[in-house]
Order: C-alpha cells, then sequence, then structure tokens
C-alpha cells in the first residue's frame, strides 16, 4: 500500500505538471507545422515546374539548381542559409558525428533537419518530400495530440479509484515516463518533433527553433 500511495502521489504530480506540458507543447508544434504549411503552399512552383533560388539565383532546372544548392552549402559555414525552397531557408547543420552524415536544416516556423547524400537530384527529391508531407505530418500530431488529452482524462479517473486498481495506476505512471523522455521535457530551449514515421527515404526530424512564442 505505501508503494501504491507514491505511485498515487507521483501521477497527481505528473497530472498537475507533466501532462499539461507535453501538451503544450504538442499543441505549439502543431501550431508551427500548420504555419509552415500555409507557407509551403503559398510559395509552391505551378504545376510541373521547379523553381528554387540559391544565393540570389532562382534556377528552374532541377538539375542545375541540385549542383548549386550542393555547392553553396559546402562553400559557406553551417548554419549560414544559402537557398530558399518553397519559402523555407536552406542551411546546412554542423557535423555531429565524426563520418556521418550529413544533414540540412529547412527553416520555417519551425527548423526541420533532413540528411543529405552526395547526389545533388536525390537530395533535392527529399525535400520536396519532406514538403509534400506537411499536411499528412500535420495530421499525424493532431492524433497524437487526441491521444495525450484522452491519457490525461484517463489518469485524472485513476486518482479517483480505491487501492485495487494500483496495477492501473503504475502502468499509467510507465507510459507517462515513456512520454516525457520521447518529448524531452529537460531540454527548454528545444522541442523534437518526430512523429516516428520517417524513413530511410525520408530521414528528418523537426526541431522547434525557440520556444520564443511561449512566452508571448
Amino acid at each position: 500500500r505505501d508503494r501504491y500511495k507514491k505511485n498515487l502521489y507521483a501521477l497527481q504530480d505528473k497530472i498537475r505538471k507533466d501532462f499539461p506540458e507535453v501538451i503544450r507543447k504538442q499543441e505549439l508544434l502543431i501550431e508551427r507545422v500548420g504555419h509552415d504549411l500555409q507557407t509551403a503552399n503559398s510559395n509552391r512552383p505551378a504545376p510541373d515546374t521547379f523553381l528554387i533560388n540559391v544565393n540570389g539565383i532562382a534556377y528552374a532546372d532541377k538539375k542545375e539548381g541540385g549542383r548549386a544548392l550542393m555547392d553553396a552549402l559546402y562553400a559557406n559555414k553551417p548554419d549560414v542559409p544559402v537557398a530558399e525552397y518553397c519559402g523555407f531557408k536552406i542551411s546546412l547543420l554542423p557535423i555531429t558525428i565524426i563520418g556521418g552524415e550529413r544533414e540540412i536544416a529547412l527553416s520555417g516556423e519551425g527548423q526541420y533537419t533532413l540528411t543529405i547524400g552526395d547526389s545533388a537530384s536525390g537530395n533535392l527529391t527529399r525535400i520536396e518530400n519532406f514538403i509534400e508531407d506537411l499536411p499528412a505530418r500535420k495530421e499525424r500530431l493532431e492524433k497524437r495530440l487526441i491521444q495525450m488529452k484522452s491519457d490525461l482524462e484517463i489518469a485524472e479517473e485513476q486518482v479517483k479509484k480505491p487501492f485495487e486498481h494500483a496495477g492501473t495506476l503504475s502502468e499509467l505512471l510507465k507510459e507517462q515516463a515513456e512520454l516525457n523522455a520521447e518529448l524531452n521535457l529537460d531540454k527548454r530551449e528545444q522541442v523534437i518533433m518526430d512523429d516516428g514515421n520517417g524513413g530511410e527515404e525520408e530521414n528528418y526530424k523537426g526541431l522547434l527553433v525557440q520556444e520564443r512564442s511561449i512566452r508571448e
């Protein structure tokens, strides 16, 4: 029974603090993806056309644009925007692992990272796939938010139940701990926005640039 009380107090604390925190951050993620989706739609080139701006020069040819992008990325320092595509600024990210794959950042309301390779055309395809996936990504995040709110409601019901429900209480605490680890609650300056749907061809994750709007 002492362990039950300890779990009960822990869950009550999470209901007051952790659940609202992860829900708030998820709502912020959805808001920023929504803004970036609008940006992409507003700056999308006409059907069957291509347009990328690299160092102030517009490229309508995909092959030339891809080569120009790669040259510009590696000719400049990391984190310096060198191109713009569909309203997103593109920059090379610093190396995190020696010998590891390089990554680029697409910056809009949020900042998203994509792994790149040696193929200029392949890298453009990855960028295009990222843009195309934004509506589905927003939908996945919204579904996840619904699940988070449902988990909160279940937790609130569980703390009202008597001792015989101790097993369910422990399971809820375990699930919340996993959620906390996934959303990296201890990192206040950036929030991982990865719904676990990335793969080899779309290996990207979204990072909020700063939580500036949280305090606004």
